[in-house]
């Protein structure tokens, strides 16, 4: 009874659990029913997908609202699904995007309520042009879960999301295409001189925008000497209707950059570009997505269209090398030439401009009188050696000889000596014309005889005017006029004569002219030269009148251009302008471009006139407005027209942090623009790293020290242990800075040690293993065909590789040949450099042989005649007291065994019991191989043993008898005559 009554109890016990456990709501409920039938009603709706739709925001690029909206390598893409209700999640779903033509998987990032966001980072070759699209139902768990508060799991189809034109993709990074020289300034394809812009550029894959200070810099190579060429300007490649330029002109397809050429620079061979000198030096240069260039490029080889020469000439001599006659004396008409020697090839101008007709002039002293020499009646002369010349007029007389004074060549504005090449172009180094004087030279003189046989010849046989065609001179045309513009301001009059002893006298408008330099006037202007014969009364006068036309009052500018700087499309009649720069546009390059080639233009910042500077005038700009203004002036000086360009110039940046930081092989963590202080442990072998900043405003520069010195290309060498790398960044402003530090901890150097601490060889023994002996040798049998080769070092860090007769063993199971092996351990150290290397001969033994013959057999006291290891079978007899032998064979390998049976049977020592009659002995030879045999037999009769019957079968004695004789009987009587004296016994 009490038992029945405890098990009540317990089944009363577990009634009353489970009501706890599962009945709360009907106890609670018990009085409402309606309550209770709502509260335990199950929520059976699985969530369904309401929206997909891509939510991140690509941002504004740096340059064109093109690109806005294109993601580029490294930014994420995020998309929001949204549920008809809150879910949950677990594990990874993940949700594939269409990039282009390839799907990539985007991995859940974050859920909030009713929204789960999918994130994928843009990774190196992804492209999409069209825009991102999203298939349907692409959804999936990835091994996890999405439900709902009642654990219902989600419907994951959902509607296609459409190509997003505002979500592309550009994971291509730009490359470098080309790199070249391009044309100078000046418009000077060849040589390069002091104060030129040496300009080289390169082409892009695609559009990139130029950014950060100082900028990106391109190295070139003057003869082995490194010059930088800074940045110059970036031009797009024209794809619509209208070319858009970027802000600054830092946005194009080709990248320009410039090197100004300063005194001593030389390469006579051509400038050359080595491979990958384009650095950034603080700058970047990224596409529109924001990807960063690569920027290795091939080399350019030296290339002598581009030689650069800033080294001038000098004057090597100054010598008179005229022939003044067997009387060492010049007379009226005759020339004196001059010939000034120069250390290299120059180039001598000769120009007819506005300012008049300019060229070089050598002042030679004649009987104390100066006189002006001229270098030739061409426009310009090349090479060495540049001959002046000066014809004798009446007056002239220097008894003493001509002399010349130090430093007495000169040159003219715009008439020039200068280095050349070839006879190319203008520009060289203007030559350094100083010299030393020429004394008074007896040889030289100057007087007034007149020859004996007078000529009456005062014909011309030349004559030009320079800057004017007049036509073709003939001897015997004396009149001649030309029209000529109104810059032609003088001319000058070069007559040669027929004969030499003919001279000449030029007049303009009836006035003798001293120098035959003329000076022209609006309108008409006569010149005459009047030829005199030898005999100083023959005469001919050739006439030229040159009508100079009036001066032009085109005072307006064609093109106007402010290097950087966009203001708008300019037109000739609109004379005002205006444009906002960064503030790192702290300069402008103006060139302005007439109407009219007579014309010229100043151009001022303010009130202040700026200095030319060639074909660009170079323009500081201050923060704030700064108002350019082009003064163009007519060719009649007269009339003027103003331009004004007013360029607002924005305020320094302030930021001074990092959007960016990178070292090459070191991994110090995600960097963050408000952190600035970093930490990483490298290896040893790790034994420098390329800092690469990246500042978040362009305006900003930074300096990268090490330990706190500064290094110049941002390639930082590390030493064992702490080393403090700093980026010190300042602010456009130059004020404000931030620093940021990493501290890399380099390893010690790793370990020279490239010793076994044990090798071991499965099957055989090298006996004691040292560290220090490098040569072991060991023997194996045949049957050994391979073995393990273990070694053990000694330093956990070192290496080592098995080789089998050099040939590298990748598992360390050697397969052994017969004969010599040698298996070698190399070790190599953890530095990577120390090796050691241990030697195993290993011998192993030659095939079991085959041989399974004897060399030799015998039997002891039988002879079975001569034994022949290829004959098997021998016999022999012997007798009966030949009871034994001792069988002993002879092998011909040493390897062979043998058996002895006798008539089957083993016999264990050789030593064999003969039986009466055929005894069979074999000998059984099994060859080392232990499969290769071959049997002997020697059979041996042996005789039967002696008898022994001692009985007679008769016995006769001759005239006796005995009676009948019985073999059994031994005994015999008999009685003989006595004449019987003797008998005969035959048994």
């Amino acid at each position: 009874m009490n038992e029945t009554s405890n098990v009540l109890k317990i089944i009363i016990r577990l009634f009353v659990l489970s009501m706890m456990l599962f009945g709360l709501s009907v106890v609670f409920y018990q009085g409402s029913p309606s309550q209770a039938s709502a509260q335990t009603e199950e929520d059976t709706t699985a969530p369904t997908v309401s929206s997909v739709a891509i939510t991140s925001d690509t941002g504004d690029d740096e340059v064109y609202s093109d690109d806005d909206g294109v993601y580029g390598i490294g930014d994420t893409i995020e998309v929001t699904v949204t549920f008809s209700e809150n879910v949950t999640l677990t594990g990874s779903p993940q949700l594939e995007l269409t990039i282009g033509s390839s799907a990539r998987n985007a991995a859940y990032k974050s859920a909030t309520g009713s929204k789960i966001v999918f994130s994928y980072t843009v990774a190196v070759g992804d492209t999409d042009t069209d825009g991102i699209s999203i298939a349907g139902n692409k959804l999936s768990l990835n091994g996890g879960s999405i439900r709902d508060a009642a654990e219902n799991d989600a419907d994951l189809s959902h509607s296609a999301v459409t190509t997003q034109s505002g979500h592309k993709v550009d994971g291509i990074k730009p490359t470098i295409t080309s790199v070249y020289l391009i044309g100078s300034s000046s418009g000077q394809d060849d040589v390069h001189t002091i104060d030129e812009y040496f300009p080289a550029g390169m082409r892009f894959s695609e559009h990139v925008y130029v950014g950060g200070y100082p900028g990106p810099r391109m190295k070139l190579n003057f003869e082995g000497t490194t010059k930088f060429a800074d940045f110059g300007g970036a031009y797009p490649e024209c794809i619509r209707a209208v070319c858009v330029y970027g802000p600054r002109g830092r946005y194009g397809i080709s990248v320009d950059f410039q090197y100004m050429i300063a005194k001593g620079d030389l390469d006579l061979d051509g400038v050359a570009i080595d491979a990958n000198s384009l650095v950034l030096n603080g700058g970047s240069i990224r596409d529109g997505a924001g990807n960063d260039a690569v920027l290795t490029h091939s080399a350019v080889a030296e290339n002598s269209n581009y030689i650069v020469d800033a080294v001038p000439a000098t004057v090597r001599s100054v010598a008179i090398t005229s022939n003044p006659g067997s009387d060492n004396t010049y007379g009226v008409g005759e020339k004196i030439e001059v010939t000034v020697t120069f250390s290299e090839s120059v180039l001598v101008r000769r120009w007819v401009g506005s300012d008049g007709i300019a060229m070089p002039l050598l002042e030679l002293n004649i009987g104390g009188a100066a006189k002006l020499a001229r270098t030739h009646e061409r426009s310009t002369i090349t090479g060495t050696s540049v001959v002046f010349s000066y014809t004798v007029r009446d007056g002239d007389s220097d008894a003493d000889g001509i002399s010349i004074g130090a430093n007495k060549l000169t040159t003219q504005s715009n008439g020039g000596i200068t280095d050349n090449y070839s006879g190319c172009c203008p520009g060289g180094e203007n030559a350094d014309l100083r010299h030393s004087a020429v004394a008074d030279d007896e040889d030289h003189k100057v007087g007034s005889s007149m020859p004996a046989s007078l000529s009456t010849d005062a014909t011309l046989k030349g004559l030009t005017l320079s800057g004017i065609d007049f036509g073709t001179f003939t001897s015997d045309t004396e009149s001649y006029s030309a029209s000529v513009a109104y810059r032609l301001s003088q001319t000058s009059v070069i007559p040669s004569v027929n004969h030499s002893g003919a001279r000449y006298i030029t007049k303009f408008g009836g006035v003798t002219d001293d120098d035959d330099m003329v000076s022209l006037a609006v309108g008409s202007n006569v010149i005459t030269v009047v030829v005199t014969a030898e005999d100083g009364s023959t005469t001919k006068t050739y006439t030229v009148t040159v009508t100079r036309a009036a001066p032009s009052t085109d005072a307006t500018v064609k093109g106007l251009t402010l290097s950087g700087i966009d203001f708008g499309t300019f037109a000739s009649d609109t004379a005002s302008y205006s444009a906002t720069v960064a503030n790192d546009v702290s300069q402008t390059l103006v060139n302005a471009k007439l109407n009219h080639s007579g014309a010229s233009y100043i151009t001022k910042i303010g009130e202040f006139i700026v200095p030319p500077g060639g074909l660009w005038t170079k323009v500081f700009l201050a923060t704030g407005v700064n108002v350019i203004t082009i003064e163009a002036i007519a060719e009649d000086r007269l009339t003027r027209k103003i331009y004004t360009v007013t360029v607002t110039r924005e305020a320094a940046s302030t930021d001074a942090t990092l959007k960016g930081l990178t070292l090459s092989g070191i991994d110090f963590g995600t960097f963050a623009s408000d952190t600035a202080s970093y930490t990483a442990d490298v290896a040893n072998s790790v034994s420098q790293t390329t800092v690469s900043p990246t500042v978040n405003d362009d305006g900003a520069s930074y300096v990268i020290k090490l330990g706190g010195v500064t290094d110049s290309d941002g390639t930082v060498s590390l030493a064992v242990g702490s080393n403090v790398i700093t980026v010190e960044v300042t602010a456009e402003d130059t004020t404000t800075t931030q620093k940021y530090s990493v501290t890399v901890t380099r390893a010690a150097p790793p370990s020279s040690d490239a010793t076994l601490k044990a090798l071991s060889l499965t099957g055989t023994s090298l006996g004691a293993f040292r560290s220090v002996t490098t040569s072991y040798s060991a023997q194996v049998a045949n049957s050994v065909t391979e073995i393990t080769v273990t070694p053990s070092v000694n330093h956990s860090g070192a290496s080592y590789v098995i080789k089998l007769g050099g040939v590298t063993d990748s598992d360390g199971t050697v397969s052994l040949a017969v004969g010599r092996n040698v298996i070698t351990v190399e070790v190599t150290a953890e530095d990577g450099n120390t090796t050691q290397t241990y030697t195993v001969n290993v011998t192993r033994a030659d095939p079991p042989s085959i041989d399974a013959t004897l060399s030799a057999l015998t039997l002891s006291d039988i002879d079975f005649g001569t034994f022949a290891s290829d004959t098997t079978s021998y016999s022999a007899d012997v007798g009966n007291d030949v009871s034994q032998t001792t069988v002993t064979p002879i092998v011909n390998d040493s390897g062979a065994s043998y058996v002895i049976k006798l008539e089957g049977v083993t016999d264990a020592d050789g030593s064999v019991a003969l039986s009466v009659g055929k005894n069979v002995i074999t000998v059984e030879v099994t060859a080392e191989d232990n499969s290769t045999t071959k049997t002997y037999t020697v059979t041996v009769t042996r005789g039967e043993p002696p008898s022994t019957d001692a009985t007679l079968s008769a016995l006769i004695l001759s005239g006796i008898d005995f009676g009948t004789f019985d073999s059994t009987t031994t005994s015999y009587t008999a009685t003989v005559p006595n004449g019987v004296s003797r008998t005969t016994v035959t048994p």
